[in-house]
């Protein structure tokens, strides 16, 4: 997930606004009275100080967002179950620190490597079906296999599998 932060800088979204407004035709071309003039300025001020009310609320709601993002992540990381996220390919892109202990390995070292890997191999045709019918179906497959890295004994684990939408 990408997302940008906002504002980029008071004068990168001054330039986005005077852009916008180039492109925008121009609404107020013929002259004003000055009581119409001073109803457009009261007008804006309410604006402004609706923007800067709107922007203190969207400023503190980031700030939930970015602390429940992080007692989220405690979660996910300190869980007693490993839990690990596989490209399509089988490669790791997230693993917890169970599922890196499961493993046999630091979470830098694992990540990028196939699962398939650390999986005992006469148990590797079960994960590769499980993650084929998870990802045909959209149903949590589950089973039973071995972990056997490089130099570890073979530990036998319980899986459960389940796609991600794609927007994740």
């Amino acid at each position: 997930m990408v997302y940008r932060k906002n504002p980029l800088s008071r004068d990168a979204l001054r330039k986005l606004a005077l852009q916008r407004l180039e492109e925008q035709p121009r609404r107020f071309a013929q002259a004003r009275t000055l009581p119409e003039m001073q109803q457009l300025i009261e007008e804006l001020e309410i604006h402004q100080i609706e923007l800067e009310m709107q922007n203190a609320h969207l400023s503190a709601a980031r700030s939930q967002l970015e602390l429940a993002l992080g007692q989220s992540s405690e979660i996910y990381d300190f869980s007693p179950v490993g839990c690990l996220l596989l490209d399509p390919a089988g490669a790791i892109t997230k693993l917890n620190l169970a599922a890196a202990s499961l493993l046999g390995g630091d979470r830098s070292r694992l990540l990028g490597s196939r699962l398939g890997l650390h999986v005992a191999e006469e148990h590797r045709a079960l994960l590769n079906a499980a993650l084929d019918r998870a990802t045909t179906s959209g149903d949590v497959q589950g089973g039973e296999l071995s972990l056997a890295g490089i130099g570890l004994h073979a530990t036998p684990v319980s899986i459960r599998v389940a796609a991600l939408p794609d927007d994740l």
